[in-house]
């Protein structure tokens, strides 16, 4: 592993499946974890069993105006309403890292009451919470509008749902909007359209955040090789138009097999964005990998960069059916010249015990390289807290300065 200088200053991470925890890396370790579940962390609400609570996380900003950043949760198999319809919490974080209060949205809870113009509503098998980001704020309230995926929707073509928040965390009803066909690309069916999301800022100038969503079983360029969509919205919450990228399709020439592609997506900015790939077989099966896009104000990929066992610079090893590129994250940790660097989940490897899960911190440069790589998983990196067999540690990353 190429050597990385120490830095006193990184985000704190929450991390999905496990925790929201502090990371200064010196020597790029763990120094302090705060774990939040049915039994710890302040959460008052009693998760079911089965609700994969924490596999996807996001900060919100400080939706209480308290000076303590906020997370959203998605608890995609919750039962409210139908079997598996899916749910997020809204939680407003203390300053040590505990919850001080939450907010559930489902299909009966958080006045969630469906599409404010069609009436869509969520069903059973939507999985919605499996992806959740800030999208900034589209109605001038002050709070961020959040983009929420439920790939299970319409026999798993997918959709996207853009909730308008109040301060409470509640959702503003007149508001909520389901995203499913767009213009001039839409998922194919079965895509699971909405598995990832993530906002990557205004890419048409008109003061509006913009989206990418993954679809990792998308068929448009091959059965099931997935894609990415980069659609730029408008403030009331429908699609402006859409860019599909995939194998030979929206600029991108790489190669695609059964790779997931488009499973975890995050923005790197500056028309940068990170796709997951993690059914990627470089250096052994399902072992993964991420790609860096460079895209232009149209959506459409300029250059690329791999980034997985075999390419890209990656010096260490990673494990057959590891999954790593499941989950990415932007977050600044000040190392050396204070580039955006990475965090990348890989639940399913081994470290401990089986799927016991791992995440790495990707340092980059200002050109998208990689400079070098530090995991942490329940046997390297400093990490004390207690990860069980099957916990998959880095289902989901996500960075919130709560501590800093």
């Amino acid at each position: 592993m190429r050597p990385i200088s120490p830095s006193p200053h990184l985000s704190r991470l929450a991390i999905a499946a496990l925790a929201t925890c502090w990371a200064p890396l010196a020597a790029a370790q763990v120094a302090v974890l705060d774990k939040i579940g049915n039994t710890t962390g302040g959460l008052a609400t009693t998760l079911g069993a089965g609700d994969f609570f924490g596999q996807e996380v996001t900060g919100i900003g400080d939706l209480d105006d308290d000076g303590i950043e906020d997370i959203a949760v998605g608890a995609f198999r919750d039962d409210d309403g139908a079997p598996n319809a899916g749910a997020i919490y809204v939680i407003l974080m203390n300053f040590d890292g505990s919850v001080k209060a939450e907010q559930k949205i489902s299909a009966t809870s958080g006045g969630f009451l469906g599409d404010a113009v069609t009436g869509d509503q969520l069903a059973a098998f939507d999985e919605f919470g499996i992806s959740v980001a800030a999208l900034g704020d589209y109605d001038g309230d002050g709070n961020t509008e959040l983009a929420v995926g439920a790939p299970g929707d319409d026999a798993n073509t997918g959709a996207v749902w853009v909730l308008y928040l109040n301060d409470n965390g509640t959702v503003k009803s007149n508001k909520t909007r389901r995203i499913t066909q767009l213009v001039p690309w839409s998922p194919t069916p079965g895509a699971r359209f909405g598995t990832s999301v993530a906002g990557i800022g205004d890419i048409d100038t008109n003061f509006v955040g913009d989206l990418a969503v993954g679809a990792p079983s998308d068929s448009a360029s091959g059965q099931s090789k997935g894609a990415v969509y980069i659609i730029p919205m408008f403030s009331n919450g429908t699609p402006d138009f859409s860019s599909q990228i995939s194998e030979g399709l929206g600029g991108f020439t790489g190669q695609l097999d059964f790779d997931s592609f488009g499973a975890a997506v995050c923005d790197l900015g500056v028309n940068h964005i990170v796709v997951g790939a993690p059914a990627d077989d470089d250096g052994g099966s399902n072992t993964g990998a991420i790609y860096v896009l460079e895209h232009n104000l149209s959506g459409t990929v300029q250059s690329f960069t791999k980034i997985s066992q075999t390419s890209g610079g990656f010096s260490s090893q990673l494990d057959d059916f590891g999954f790593f590129g499941f989950s990415i994250e932007e977050i600044r940790t000040g190392i050396s010249d204070n580039a955006p660097d990475l965090l990348v989940g890989a639940p399913l490897s081994n470290d401990g015990g089986t799927s016991q899960g791992a995440m790495w911190i990707l340092f980059m440069d200002f050109s998208e390289n990689l400079r070098g790589e530090v995991k942490i998983s329940a046997t390297t990196g400093g990490f004390t807290g207690t990860i069980d067999p099957g916990d998959k540690f880095g289902s989901g990353v996500a960075a919130a300065d709560i501590n800093l």
